[in-house]
Formats: C-alpha cells, sequence, structure tokens
C-alpha cells in the first residue's frame, strides 16, 4: 500500500518535469498538479465526485492519484492537459 511520502514524492516529480501549472484545454482551467492528477483520477468534475469526496477523507493517499501520477511520469500528459 502507498504512503503519503511516495504520493508528494511523485507530485514533485511531476512538477520537475512539467512545472507546476497544468492546462487543461477542454475545461481551459489552470490547475495546480495535485488538482490535475486529481482531474485525471477523477474526470472533468473531480472535485464533485463522490469517489474523490472518499478518498479525500481516507488516511492513505488515493491509489487512483497514484496511478495517474506514475502513468503521467512514464507516458507523458493525457491529451487534454499541458505543461503551462
Amino acid at each position: 500500500m502507498a504512503n503519503w511520502t511516495e504520493l508528494s514524492e511523485l507530485l514533485t516529480q511531476l512538477v520537475a518535469k512539467y512545472s507546476g501549472v497544468i492546462y487543461d484545454k477542454e475545461l481551459h482551467e489552470r490547475w495546480d498538479i495535485g488538482q490535475a492528477v486529481c482531474r485525471g483520477a477523477y474526470g472533468k468534475s473531480w472535485s464533485k465526485s463522490l469517489d474523490y469526496k472518499k478518498d479525500n477523507e481516507a488516511d492513505t493517499p488515493p491509489v487512483a492519484a497514484i496511478n495517474v501520477a506514475q502513468d503521467w511520469l512514464e507516458n507523458g500528459l493525457p491529451k487534454w492537459a499541458e505543461a503551462d
């Protein structure tokens, strides 16, 4: 099981690789890297997602966020996103 340190390290690597801000070409929004990972994990309305709300209250970092961060590091940003 992942821990918060692992997620923090992944986010730090994403910032180093892409910058701290991601532009969402579909929603015309700018997200910090944590918000962008949540957008990738939970969809366009990520902050209203029931899964996001449940995971946000957990004691461990969301597996969905870790998976997205790892994927972006290995495979690049998704089509909706670009480094700003």
